[in-house]
């Protein structure tokens, strides 16, 4: 079964998602470049790195990286908790794993209100 959500398609198999790295350009520069292998030394926190992408970032990469951080978090929703963090570090080479969607909200909220 297939269906759109906020303009990612999600494919279910045996119900659960199969998440296509390509629908998530803009997460994986920030993955990449803000949770990378040294983020905890640079950073501190994933937190403190979302802080550090939005003074870096245009409105519009801001705005493209929480839709598809919420896109994440609504095809992961209800299925196994480690679910997002394996698609992070797995297929976006991220160095930091959400243990929950509740992780990726958090985020979320810096995103958007870090200007």
């Amino acid at each position: 079964m297939t269906k759109r959500s906020r303009g990612h398609e999600l494919k279910r198999h045996a119900g659960s998602p199969a998440l296509d790295p390509d629908e998530f350009p803009c997460l994986r520069v920030f993955v990449r470049g803000y949770l990378h292998e040294d983020f905890v030394q640079v950073h501190g926190s994933p937190l403190a790195a979302a802080t550090a992408f939005c003074g870096d970032a245009s409105p519009e990469e801001r705005e493209r990286l929480n839709r598809e951080i919420a896109a994440l978090v609504e095809m992961t929703e209800g299925g196994s908790p480690r679910a997002p963090g394996r698609f992070l570090t797995e297929s976006l080479g991220s160095h930091w794993a959400p243990r929950s969607t509740d992780e990726l909200r958090a985020l979320r909220a810096v995103i958007l209100t870090t200007r």
